[in-house]
C-alpha cells in the first residue's frame, strides 16, 4: 500500500491493490501516480484508484516518466 500525504502531515489518501512489495513509485504531472513493484505489475492511480495495470514477466525495480 502507498499512502499520500499532504507536507503539514495530513493522510490524504491510500493506494490499494498490489500484492507485493512496491520498490518504484512516480508522480505525473497531471498528479497521476505510477507504482510497479514484486508482483510483476506497473499500476496508473488517479484520485486514490487504479486506473490501468500492466502485467509484466518480472519484477519492477523503476518506473519514471518524461
Amino acid at each position: 500500500m502507498v499512502k499520500l500525504w499532504s507536507l503539514d502531515g495530513t493522510h490524504m489518501m491510500d493506494f490499494k491493490g498490489h500484492n507485493g512489495f512496491i520498490f518504484a513509485i512516480d508522480c505525473l504531472a497531471t498528479g497521476e501516480i505510477v507504482t510497479g513493484g514484486d508482483d510483476c505489475t506497473v499500476k496508473l492511480w488517479a484520485d486514490g484508484a487504479c486506473k490501468q495495470t500492466i502485467q509484466l514477466p518480472k519484477t519492477v525495480w523503476a518506473v519514471t516518466h518524461d
